[in-house]
């Protein structure tokens, strides 16, 4: 079973950061079966959540998840899109991504101010 790694509840949600709660969508999107456990970021391969571990394997980076999803479980989360818009999905997953991270900076130092 795939362990996903995440910060935990925060801010009134059930997960603080972006990139945990979207590797957990797409975890379910893809049907596998996965608990979820609170981690810090040194524990990571990389140094940041969230990070997987699948078989003794670890994964960090949402991204590196997803592609790591697709090519073990043989799961297209772009399988119902045209080929226009796998082009102008991929753009959009860069962008959000960027932008996703200056939120959360910005969100969590006014918190902590």
């Amino acid at each position: 079973m795939i362990t996903l790694y995440g910060f935990g509840t925060g801010f009134g949600l059930p997960e603080k950061s972006p990139f945990v709660t979207k590797t957990e969508v797409q975890l379910k999107m893809a049907g596998l079966s996965y608990r979820k456990e609170k981690a810090m970021p040194p524990a990571s391969p990389k140094g940041q959540l969230p990070y997987i571990a699948d078989d003794g394997e670890n994964i960090a980076d949402s991204t590196f998840i997803r592609a790591h999803i697709e090519g073990k479980y043989g799961f297209d989360f772009d399988a119902p899109l045209s080929l226009q818009s796998r082009v102008s999905s991929t753009g959009r997953r860069s962008t959000c991504a960027k932008g996703c991270a200056r939120t959360r900076s910005s969100v969590l130092r006014r918190t902590i101010s």
